[in-house]
């Protein structure tokens, strides 16, 4: 009795674990970094870094995370899903 309910609480926890899993696997993603100056005036109209955000998002690239150096060049780590081959 005691094995029986075992094998049924191990095989609850693994259809749980497998439907919660997200097929989204790195192995479809691609990454890429892009660069630019950073200036944080919008008075100057959109800086090279935004521009490049911009223009990588409009290419399906989604915003990771972003971070600036201390010389002004700011950068920003994409991804999106590979396109089909």
């Amino acid at each position: 009795m005691k094995r029986l309910l075992m094998t049924c609480l191990c095989g609850v926890a693994l259809l749980v674990c497998g439907c919660t899993t997200s097929h989204y696997s790195a192995a479809h993603t691609e990454y890429k970094v892009v660069y630019g100056r950073h200036i944080p005036s919008s008075e100057a109209g959109p800086s090279a870094f935004e521009k490049a955000l911009n223009e990588a998002a409009n290419a399906g690239w989604v915003l990771v995370s972003a971070s600036e150096r201390d010389d002004g060049v700011a950068f920003g780590v994409m991804k999106r899903e590979k396109k089909s081959e």
